[in-house]
């Protein structure tokens, strides 16, 4: 899992910056931030399926994930810049688009790591499942508020926030509980 891991790792980071850059120098980074965040999805599947050893079985659903989000990561880079789709990026459109596409992915993630958690009969394999459910759980619960927020609801936005906790505990897991 440690591709993976890095890839997501510098994923987050960028999509974090481009929210960073945009608060502090008043323009708009939103082009970066909608490139970066549809690579996530993918991502975290990628390393769920690859923790749980599922990896190979499942490469069609990988290679899926990664065409599809792959996709709709350079359409939100290059289709910005024409007129007609200016509405759709800087309106509820592209968040509302992006959450559903997610959902799956977030359901197929928890749905494995949940069967790995029964299934596992080592009580440290147990242990790293758990918290990666955690950080997992903790950033389905705070990553979409940003989404909600670009829709224009009264939400606060806590993604920065899930980031910072679901890298906290994967440096965790990886570290403290050896997952490499």
């Amino acid at each position: 899992p440690t591709v993976p891991l890095v890839l997501l790792s510098l994923d987050l980071f960028l999509a974090n910056f481009a929210s960073f850059a945009e608060l502090q120098s008043g323009t708009s980074w939103l082009w970066l931030y909608q490139s970066a965040a549809p690579m996530v999805p993918p991502l975290v599947l990628h390393l769920v399926l690859s923790f749980t050893g599922q990896r190979r079985r499942r490469a069609r659903l990988v290679t899926w994930a990664y065409a599809v989000f792959g996709a709709f990561a350079l359409f939100s880079l290059v289709g910005r810049w024409f007129d007609p789709w200016t509405e759709y990026f800087d309106g509820p459109g592209w968040p509302l688009t992006f959450l559903i596409g997610v959902l799956p992915i977030m359901v197929i993630g928890c749905a494995g790591l949940v069967r790995h958690l029964i299934r596992s009969d080592s009580a440290a394999e147990r242990e790293r499942t758990r918290l990666m459910l955690l950080a997992i759980g903790v950033f389905i619960v705070f990553a979409p508020t940003e989404l909600l927020a670009d829709m224009v609801l009264p939400v606060p936005r806590l993604g920065s926030l899930g980031t910072l906790i679901f890298n906290v505990l994967m440096v965790l897991v990886a570290l403290r509980l050896r997952l490499f």
